[in-house]
């Protein structure tokens, strides 16, 4: 009969020396978590989330594409592949703190393009060597940064 009342004394002793012994992760969990849906943000996207998956933008804002053209974005094995129109980009890539970006200057095939086409890739290297902000809702990609937004749909 003794071991009974000590068992719940037991369970809440431990449940308020729990609570009491954060190490500042879940509330920056917490602080994460509810900066996103402040922001608009469905939720920031992971390489796991990314792997495998192919995306054609539709919508750009914040930047004129060139006329006939879209971005098409895929990733496989930690490895991030663009085109635009021309050349395709391709490199390893990260997403850390939900900021999608290569993680070193990306190869590219070496096609001749019309320089409207150059400038569109030269473009695209520079925007996500800085990085992008990297959401997912549902099939719908969002990148977002340096002024501009690229919507994409998983085909």
């Amino acid at each position: 009969m003794r071991g009974a009342p000590i068992g719940p004394v037991a369970v809440l002793l431990a449940a308020l020396l729990l609570g009491g012994c954060g190490d500042g992760e879940s509330e920056e969990a917490t602080d994460t978590a509810s900066a996103s849906p402040s922001e608009g943000s469905p939720g920031a996207v992971s390489v796991d989330e990314l792997d495998g998956s192919i995306y054609q933008s539709t919508s750009v804002e914040g930047h004129e594409l060139v006329p006939r053209t879209r971005v098409s974005i895929s990733f496989k094995a930690g490895s991030m592949s663009v085109v635009a129109g021309c050349n395709t980009l391709f490199g390893d890539y990260e997403v850390e703190d939900g900021t999608l970006r290569w993680t070193a200057e990306p190869a590219s095939t070496m096609r001749g393009c019309p320089d409207d086409l150059a400038a569109q890739d030269a473009w695209l290297v520079e925007l996500l060597d800085a990085g992008v902000a990297a959401t997912l809702d549902g099939t719908v990609l969002t990148l977002t940064g340096d002024g501009v937004t690229i919507t994409l749909e998983h085909s």
